[in-house]
């Protein structure tokens, strides 16, 4: 998803994993619609018969782009579309790099390792402020 979400212009089929690193990297940050599919897939033998297996986890389309976003508007009969942008956006979001400099920062700095709603539990810091004392 990486890839598509550089490339700006496509649709992806992927397991809705909406809570993973990658899904909020590659979908939730970049990308400019979904489609969650109603039901699970199935697959199919190249005899025609469905097959014992299917797919044991939801399914999403992403799209990137304009004119893919306007394919899964035209597919909502089978799931249930998100528009995430109103315009697509850059290829390298400026607020997004700030974002992950920040919490990487904080990380660092305060050392305990766990960020729970833009603060650390342990010493109940916030992302942005200092170790020093600011007076």
């Amino acid at each position: 998803m990486q890839r598509l979400a550089d490339h700006g212009n496509g649709i992806g089929l992927v397991i809705a994993r909406t809570d993973t690193r990658a899904f909020f990297d590659s979908v939730w940050r970049r990308a400019d619609a979904v489609l969650f599919l109603r039901g699970r897939l199935t697959f199919h033998h190249v005899s025609g018969k469905i097959s014992d297996t299917g797919c044991t986890a939801p399914n999403v389309l992403v799209a990137y782009g304009t004119a893919n976003v306007e394919v899964l508007r035209g597919l909502e009969d089978i799931g249930k579309f998100i528009k995430l942008r109103a315009q697509p956006a850059p290829l390298m979001d400026a607020g997004y790099l700030a974002d992950v400099k920040a919490l990487e920062d904080f990380v660092k700095d305060c050392g305990h390792g766990q960020v729970v709603q833009n603060g650390c539990p342990q010493c109940e810091r916030k992302i942005g402020h200092k170790l020093e004392d600011d007076s």
